[in-house]
């Protein structure tokens, strides 16, 4: 055999050391998006359970405290607040809010909710509406709300509730 049989047969070779290197690597980044799919799925569910826990904290003062309980309603249906519970009731709809704020920019990442609810949806959630509507969410959301809360957020907030008194 000579030298020019021997650098072909070297060559083929090196060629098939390059096309199954190239399969294994193909094969290692199918597995690794795999992974990386599951990850996600997982931090997407760790999200919801989040949001949701976020919500249900949220009403565990209503729903686990009498006192406060009357003091939401009182609330809701712009009874005379005394100091104490306008500070109480400005703060539920604080907390409240902070939740919304959560929920969308996780909503903006596609992280949550993609296909079930839009950014826009969140904005116009009921709740938030009935909430601000009252005397004193009213005025939380004019005075303290800006302290807390971003202008885009803000402002997305009064056109969803303009859009809605518009109705």
């Amino acid at each position: 055999m000579n030298w020019d049989a021997l650098g072909a047969i070297g060559e083929i070779v090196g060629a098939l050391a390059v096309l199954a290197t190239l399969y294994y690597l193909t094969l290692q980044i199918k597995i690794q998006n795999k992974e990386l799919d599951k990850s996600n799925e997982h931090a997407r569910a760790q999200l919801a359970i989040d949001v949701n826990n976020c919500y249900i904290n949220n009403f565990d003062a209503v729903m686990c405290n009498k006192e406060f309980a009357l003091i939401y309603q009182k609330g809701l249906d712009d009874d005379p607040l005394d100091k104490i519970e306008a500070i109480q009731f400005s703060q539920f709809i604080n907390r409240f809010l902070a939740l919304l704020e959560a929920a969308v920019t996780v909503a903006k990442q596609d992280m949550l909710m993609s296909g079930d609810y839009t950014v826009e949806d969140l904005y116009d959630y009921p709740h938030v509406n009935r909430l601000l509507t009252t005397k004193v969410g009213s005025e939380w959301f004019e005075q303290e709300a800006p302290l807390f809360f971003s202008e885009e957020f803000l402002n997305n907030i009064r056109k969803s509730r303009s859009l809605r008194l518009g109705e």
